[in-house]
């Protein structure tokens, strides 16, 4: 989740099979490609919202990622995130779950990573990651919630080598605003923003992106944009555009 937007680019398709939370098949296109495609949203939890990142086993997330041309923002990728699993873990000092969050790309189900995040009375914990042979606990909040404009928080990072699991470094992440307006295909939602800075190997400055996530409580990550650490300059972003919570 910390790596710098993709490098590779590959067509985007129109037409994609998605799953439904109760697990039926769909034929959907991309409304970032077709604007009549409006259908978008699938929730089935009540109004009033009480996690940053609604996490159950079903839940998924469909993206679409732009990439900068000459300054404009074009289609190239698609990514997908469901809540496969949980495991249990201690967090907080009491005993919950963590929710397995599987990363897919390009209509490839399976081949992603497989984070653990979990929600505490602090925030959204990533605390992790797990494979078929090797499982990673790492209990730090990474997004503040409920919080102040200016909180704080270290988030871990780790990555995956192979099927085994490890700890990379930790990011500060900033609560920006409470109140950003990020519009979607379904329409316009305000979003809380958070802040961090994507270092490269060695953690060269001159190199770095700065990274802004857009989360919409009860529905999660909506957008993720990758920055210039030192200018606005929009190198790429992942952008919502069909979710399905419970």
């Amino acid at each position: 989740m910390a790596s710098a937007p993709f490098r590779f680019l590959l067509a985007l398709v129109t037409v994609w099979t998605l799953s439904r939370c109760d697990g039926s098949a769909q034929q959907i296109c991309s409304p970032y490609e077709d604007p009549s495609c409006q259908e978008g949203v699938c929730s089935m939890r009540p109004s009033e919202v009480s996690d940053l990142q609604p996490l159950a086993i079903g839940n998924f997330w469909e993206s679409v990622y732009f990439r900068s041309r000459g300054g404009t923002l074009v289609p190239s990728d698609s990514g997908r995130v469901e809540i496969v699993d949980a495991i249990p873990i201690n967090l907080e000092g009491r005993q919950t779950v963590a929710w397995v969050y599987q990363w897919s790309k390009n209509q490839q189900p399976g081949t992603g990573w497989n984070h653990l995040y979990a929600n505490g009375s602090r925030g959204l914990y990533r605390v992790g990651g797990v494979s078929d042979v090797d499982t990673l606990i790492d209990e730090r909040l990474a997004y503040p919630y409920p919080a102040t404009v200016g909180e704080r928080a270290m988030m871990p990072i780790s990555t995956a080598v192979g099927n085994v699991w490890a700890y990379k470094d930790s990011v500060e992440v900033t609560l920006i605003a409470r109140d950003s307006l990020v519009v979607l295909p379904f329409g316009e939602v305000r979003a809380w923003l958070y802040e961090w800075v994507d270092l490269p190997p060695l953690d060269d400055i001159a190199y770095g992106d700065r990274v802004n996530d857009f989360y919409v409580p009860g529905i999660g990550l909506v957008t993720r944009r990758w920055l210039g650490l030192h200018d606005d300059y929009v190198k790429g972003e992942w952008r919502l555009y069909r979710y399905c919570v419970k």
